[in-house]
């Protein structure tokens, strides 16, 4: 496992999140489609413990904190020190960029309170990507992401869904 590797995980995942986000809102003036998300990479799964305290505090999360634990991420790896430093061991680029997903879900909630910004595990959905493997049809996996998206005004923001089911971070 190399940085080189993992530093376009990252990328590709948290920041292109980021900047869909701000070309979205920005330019249509509307609701931003709920992230999708795996349920294995909530925060529980990230025992580094400086990240836990960053991503974990709710009510102290920005966008400098998040960028912050990703770039600390980044520099354990380059020093091999993924697990050493409590990162998770298997796709730990992953893991570590979903978790900022969730915590910049929830920054964005709050930065904009108009619009319903919400986290989804669709489930581990059947697709080409997993080779298929999965337990749920596109169409179940489906279920949680569209009940978010039909929500009327006014709806959840700032959570996460396990499917259809409000989960915990």
């Amino acid at each position: 496992m190399t940085g080189v590797r993992l530093l376009p995980c990252n990328y590709i995942i948290y920041h292109l999140v980021k900047f869909t986000f701000k070309a979205t809102i920005y330019k249509y003036h509307c609701s931003f489609p709920d992230n999708f998300n795996d349920k294995l990479y909530i925060l529980q799964y990230v025992s580094n413990q400086k990240a836990m305290e960053k991503l974990g505090d709710a009510d102290g999360l920005t966008v400098e904190k998040v960028d912050e634990v990703i770039k600390e991420f980044l520099v354990d790896v380059k020093h091999d020190q993924i697990e050493k430093k409590g990162w998770p061991k298997l796709f730990s680029a992953y893991k570590v960029s979903k978790a900022a997903i969730n915590a910049y879900t929830r920054i964005l909630a709050k930065k904009y309170p108009n619009i319903s910004v919400n986290a989804v595990h669709p489930g581990y959905v059947k697709t080409d990507f997993n080779l298929n493997v999965g337990t749920v049809t596109v169409k179940e996996g489906a279920r949680g992401p569209v009940m978010l998206a039909l929500m009327p005004d006014g709806g959840p923001t700032g959570l996460f869904f396990d499917k259809t089911e409000r989960s915990t971070f």
